[in-house]
C-alpha cells in the first residue's frame, strides 16, 4: 500500500489499483482470508469500500 497525494496504491503480487481517497466509502478491520490484496502471514487486514470509477 503506497499513500500517494491523490490516490491509494494497492499493489499485488503482479496486480495493482489506484483508488482515488474521494472514493473510499469505508475501512474497517477484518479477519477474512480471501480478502484481496492480503499478506498471506498477516492475521488481520484492512477492508476498503470505495465507490468505482465510470
Amino acid at each position: 500500500m503506497v499513500f500517494c497525494e491523490d490516490y491509494l496504491l494497492l499493489k499485488g503480487g503482479p496486480f495493482k489499483s489506484k483508488i482515488p481517497y474521494q472514493n473510499i466509502t469505508k475501512v474497517s478491520p477484518t479477519t477474512d482470508r480471501f480478502t484481496r490484496y492480503r499478506i498471506s502471514s498477516s492475521n488481520i487486514g484492512l477492508e476498503l469500500f470505495f465507490n468505482q470509477q465510470p
